[in-house]
C-alpha cells in the first residue's frame, strides 16, 4: 500500500488521507469552542468532566514520579530565551505589546477588552462560583489584613486620624497607631493606643460608622474592650474636623 505524509506534522498515512487522526481533529475544532459543537448545557458538562479528571492526584503533574522527572530535567539547563532578544522569538504585534506596557505604566485596556474579560469571570467561568470560603479561612484572611494596617500605617490612615495623631504629638503623649487589640473575641485593629492611659481611642467618619451594621459591630468591640479594661474614646469626624488641641485634651481629660 503506498503511503502518504501528513501536511501538518509529516506523520506516515494512508494514500487517502491529507492528515493524520490528531492532525485532522485539530484543524476541525480550530478557533472552535464547546458551545458551538455541542450547546450550551452539554459544553458545561463536558467542561465539568475535564476538569475533575485532572484534579488532585488525577493530575499527572502533581504526581510524584512526574514532579521528579521535570525537575531532573530542568537540572543545569538555561531558560529559552537566555541571550536572546525580542526579535528571535516573538512576533512584531507582541514586541510592540511589551514596549507599550514597559514605556506606558498608565496603559489602559480597551472597551472591547475589558467586556472580555469580565465576561470570563462571570458565571460559570469563574473559578470561585458557587464556592465559599471556610471559616478557619475567613479567620486567616481577617489576622493578614490586620496585621498588614499595623505594619504599613502611611497607606491605611485617614486624614481625621493624621489630625488626631498631630493632636496627641502636641501634647506629648505616648501612643501607638494603629494597635491590634487582639485580647478580645471580635480582635481589630483600633486607631490610637495610650499605654499609659490604658485608652482606646477611635476616628469614626459620619459616613460608615453610621451604617446599621458597622454601629452593632463598634457597640460589641466597646463592650468587650470595657470588659477586659480599656477606657475607650469614640470622636466623629465631624468633630475632630471642628476641634482645637484645647478641647481634643479636655475630651481625653474626661474619659481619664
Amino acid at each position: 500500500m503506498v503511503k502518504n505524509s501528513c501536511v501538518d506534522c509529516g506523520k506516515q498515512i494512508c494514500e487517502h488521507s491529507l492528515r493524520c487522526v490528531r492532525c485532522s481533529n485539530l484543524f476541525r475544532f480550530k478557533d472552535k469552542k464547546y458551545e458551538d459543537l455541542y450547546g450550551k448545557e452539554k459544553a458545561h458538562i463536558l467542561r465539568k468532566q475535564s476538569s475533575l479528571r485532572i484534579k488532585g492526584d488525577k493530575n499527572p503533574s502533581k504526581r510524584k514520579d512526574v514532579k521528579l522527572k521535570n525537575s531532573l530535567w530542568h537540572k543545569g539547563r538555561s531558560p529559552g530565551n537566555k541571550g536572546k532578544k525580542y526579535k528571535d522569538y516573538m512576533t512584531e504585534k507582541q514586541i510592540k505589546n511589551c514596549r507599550i506596557a514597559q514605556q506606558n505604566k498608565n496603559y489602559k485596556h480597551s472597551n472591547e477588552m475589558k467586556l472580555k474579560i469580565s465576561k470570563l469571570c462571570k458565571g460559570i467561568n469563574n473559578g470561585f462560583y458557587g464556592k465559599k470560603h471556610t471559616l478557619e479561612n475567613i479567620e486567616r484572611f481577617r489576622k493578614n489584613t490586620i496585621l498588614y494596617i499595623v505594619n504599613n500605617p502611611k497607606f491605611t490612615e485617614t486624614s481625621i486620624e493624621r489630625k488626631t495623631k498631630k493632636f496627641l504629638e502636641k501634647l506629648n503623649i505616648k501612643f501607638f497607631h494603629p494597635y491590634w487589640i487582639n485580647n478580645i473575641k471580635h480582635h481589630y485593629a483600633a486607631d490610637f493606643y495610650l499605654p499609659k492611659q490604658n485608652l482606646v481611642i477611635e476616628c469614626d467618619g459620619d459616613y460608615w460608622h453610621r451604617r446599621p451594621e458597622i454601629i452593632k459591630k463598634d457597640k460589641t468591640r466597646n463592650k468587650e474592650m470595657k470588659n477586659v479594661g480599656y477606657k475607650v474614646l469614640r470622636l466623629w469626624e465631624r468633630d475632630i474636623n471642628n476641634m482645637s488641641v484645647e478641647q481634643f485634651n479636655e475630651r481625653l481629660n474626661l474619659c481619664l
